[in-house]
């Protein structure tokens, strides 16, 4: 029987899916570079804990975590997933070929940690009247190492491609309830160039077929962008633009194989292309979100620079070009004033402000400071939670609020306090602490504003 199969854009859309499809004490092939469960209590459904409310409603039992060859072969970074599980966990079993651990609170429900190679091994082990669900993040193929959030090469290059996976899964395949997969371009996790697997996996296992001409062609593409062979590299992008399906990675591997051939004009048109086909995606054009927070701040700049000269007035691009100031030790440059001036704060949905809120704090600015931060509450008042706030979720409009909030409370407390408003420092250093945010950083400031309040 030809299993169901679903494209989603965030993660945590396979949960529903799994309860609209009555699935019940399944086992899970979970094909990413992140496991998406945490050791922390959840507070909503996000893309980083969706499957321990799936363990909660009893939708799973067991998780056969599929991470990248890479990590599995990394000692280091064994020993240190190994760490991190035995919070909630105990190790049961340690082999070449696997993992295994068994959840302390629930000892019915299991993770067993492999490789795409070693499927078919652990497959064997497994009961055969279980219901199995496949689930596959596009991420996996571009971030081979799982202690990474993001992939940090740039321009971007496959570990694996589509027709290896393919290949592996095809016995899960064959006897699966449901294969969910997630596209993960909203938060930077999949690069724009790589949007196009999702649908190519999706052909595959709908057409059951490895091969895809137009796919194939798109592959070739990004690995002579890789080599710097831009003019060729532009010839099979274009050769396949015309698929639907291809589109979005062929025009934004266009976009980059003309900026790094200096061919500013078609830049400036695939730039257009793309804002007008994709408004949605305008902060994934370039892959600035994840060198900005993997603290790749030169290289961050550079792209930064490059996308103001095709649009000077792109709220996106500004908005980047501050934060890097504002992230980074040049934070005292001159200058941030003329980019500030370009970003409409509504049009940012009040990341300017929130931006801008940190960047007078390390300034010393606190008046500025904090009628940013009310700015940005007075948005969330009236407001869904935009994607910039944190964790991405497809559930609860309001769902980050309380991350959200704590950041806020945090930089008002320590504003208030250090512009001598003590009484107004302890009320928001109390509203921090009551949602239970806790940074190391800010904490001694807030603990003091506590103290002088008891004192």
């Amino acid at each position: 029987m030809m299993s169901k199969v679903y494209q989603i854009d965030n993660h945590d859309e396979a949960y529903q899916i799994w309860m609209d499809n009555g699935i019940h004490n399944a086992v899970l092939f979970h094909i990413d570079a992140h496991k998406d469960f945490i050791t922390e209590k959840c507070e909503y459904i996000t893309i980083g804990n969706f499957l321990n409310y799936a363990w909660d409603k009893g939708l799973i039992n067991t998780i056969v975590w599929i991470i990248p060859t890479p990590s599995f072969l990394c000692a280091n970074i064994l020993a240190q997933l190994i760490e991190e599980m035995e919070v909630n966990f105990t190790l049961v079993d340690q082999s070449k070929r696997m993992l295994k651990f068994v959840m302390n609170s629930h000892r019915v429900n299991e993770v067993i940690i492999t490789t795409m190679p070693n499927i078919s091994f652990v497959e064997e082990s497994l009961s055969s009247d279980i219901p199995v669900l496949v689930d596959i993040d596009i991420d996996y193929f571009v971030n081979p190492y799982v202690h990474r959030t993001y992939s940090n090469d740039y321009p971007n290059s496959f570990w694996t491609k589509s027709e290896s996976v393919y290949q592996a899964i095809q016995s899960l395949v064959s006897k699966c309830d449901l294969i969910t997969i997630a596209k993960s371009i909203y938060g930077g996790y999949t690069p724009l160039l790589f949007s196009f697997i999702s649908d190519q996996l999706y052909a595959m296992l709908v057409n059951q077929t490895d091969y895809i001409q137009e796919y194939v062609y798109l592959e070739k593409a990004i690995e002579l962008l890789n080599m710097h062979n831009y003019i060729e590299a532009s010839k099979l992008f274009e050769k396949v633009i015309h698929y639907p399906n291809c589109y979005l990675s062929a025009i934004t591997g266009l976009l980059y194989s003309n900026l790094f051939s200096g061919r500013t004009d078609k830049v400036r048109k695939y730039y257009s292309d793309l804002l007008t086909g994709y408004p949605q995606y305008e902060p994934y054009f370039f892959p600035v979100h994840p060198m900005l927070k993997s603290d790749h701040f030169v290289q961050a700049e550079q792209l930064i620079d490059s996308w103001l000269h095709i649009s000077p007035e792109s709220n996106q691009a500004n908005l980047y070009k501050v934060k890097v100031f504002s992230c980074s030790s040049c934070y005292f440059k001159m200058g941030y004033q003329l980019y500030l001036d370009k970003i409409d704060d509504e049009e940012t949905k009040s990341e300017k402000s929130y931006v801008m809120a940190d960047y007078y704090l390390k300034l010393h600015l606190y008046n500025e400071s904090i009628e940013c931060c009310e700015k940005v509450l007075a948005y969330l008042k009236n407001n869904d939670s935009p994607l910039w706030v944190g964790q991405i979720s497809s559930y609860e409009s309001r769902k980050n609020h309380g991350n959200i909030l704590a950041f806020l409370f945090e930089k008002m407390a320590i504003a208030y306090y250090k512009s001598g408003d003590f009484k107004c420092a302890q009320k928001y250093a109390l509203m921090c602490k009551k949602i239970g945010y806790k940074n190391q950083n800010p904490q001694a400031i807030i603990n003091t504003v506590l103290e002088k309040r008891t004192s």
